[in-house]
């Protein structure tokens, strides 16, 4: 379980250490006094401000009534989204997640949110007090998740658990990555990981070779420093390994070679299949659930352009920029 937010208290439990949780209720209690005075004489108009008296308190009982039903429907708005704000940073900064569970807790009730890269799904509420064999059965369940089944994908190791904390601000930096070849990486620093839930949530790591496999003894690429480019897209989708081999094969010939040293080379790629639902469930839904695959992609890391200082070599880099972009025979091109 990720987060567990009690709305009806001013302390959510499994708020980030970095949120304050000691502000006081703006809630302030004023005592009133009272006086008491001799009755006024009765007076013909008595009645007819009796009457205007009794319609003024059931309009403010009706405003008030209405008041607190709108501030209720806020207070569980606040409450899902703060319950989101926390999946957006597992799944961004907790590791190479696929999904996220969590929990929303109101008076005698809980809900089960689960979150991944397609959707947002909110379980009906269930009332522990009224329920308890449904609640206990529930948590039993929780409980007897594996880690995938958790969110966390099995190919990079150790998982980052709360049990054993990473105490470094980089989260990859030192992980395993087990390709499907059974060659094995040892990440290093973080290039760029998206902040988001819906969507590929793209992470590029930095990595080196510390096993040899199957497909990867005989290249010296490997040797060197590597990019590992981790995405989740939805599993139509055209790989970007596919469309750099059609660019490849489209210049290998004649008068375009020169456009090859500016494609990647890609030394490995596969897709993981992580089934975060149940496929019932998917085919209930749908259109309305785009499935994803895990796909990992491995290219040896080219030096950026600001390394070019020279004149001469930054114009012919711009140069040949132009090129790639406007000439008519190459549709895929990308300099490096």
């Amino acid at each position: 379980m990720t987060a567990v937010v009690p709305s009806t208290s001013n302390s959510p439990v499994g708020a980030p250490p970095s949120q304050s949780t000691s502000r006081k209720p703006s809630i302030s209690l004023k005592a009133r006094t009272m006086t008491t005075r001799s009755a006024p004489r009765p007076s013909p108009t008595s009645a007819s401000g009796s009457k205007r008296s009794s319609n003024a308190t059931s309009s403010n009982a009706s405003h008030r009534s209405k008041r607190q039903k709108v501030d209720g429907a806020a207070s569980a708005d606040l409450s899902m989204l703060q319950c989101a704000s926390y999946a957006l940073e597992m799944l961004s900064h907790g590791g190479l997640r696929s999904h996220v569970i969590s929990a929303l807790v109101t008076d005698d009730t809980i809900r089960l949110l689960y979150y991944d890269r397609s959707i947002i799904i909110v379980s009906r509420p269930v009332n522990f007090l009224e329920d308890p064999s449904r609640f206990v059965a529930m948590l039993h369940a929780i409980a007897n998740l594996t880690l995938p089944q958790l969110g966390y994908a099995d190919v990079i190791k150790p998982a980052p658990l709360l049990d054993n904390p990473r105490q470094t601000t980089d989260l990859f930096d030192g992980l395993e990555l087990t390709l499907s070849d059974g060659t094995r990486l040892v990440l290093g620093s973080t290039i760029f990981h998206q902040h988001g839930i819906i969507g590929r949530g793209t992470c590029v790591v930095r990595a080196r070779r510390v096993e040899k496999g199957k497909y990867s003894g005989d290249d010296d690429a490997w040797d060197g420093p590597l990019i590992v480019k981790l995405s989740w897209p939805a599993k139509s989708r055209i790989s970007e390994n596919s469309i750099i081999e059609k660019a490849r094969n489209a210049a290998d010939y004649d008068e375009h070679r020169w456009v090859l040293k500016h494609l990647p080379k890609v030394l490995h790629a596969d897709d993981r299949h992580v089934n975060s639902l149940s496929r019932a469930l998917i085919d209930r839904m749908g259109d309305q659930y785009k499935e994803r695959v895990l796909r990992i992609m491995i290219q040896k890391e080219l030096p950026p352009i600001t390394e070019q200082t020279a004149t001469v070599d930054l114009a012919q880099s711009f140069r040949e920029i132009f090129k790639c972009m406007y000439s008519h025979s190459i549709s895929f091109c990308n300099d490096s």
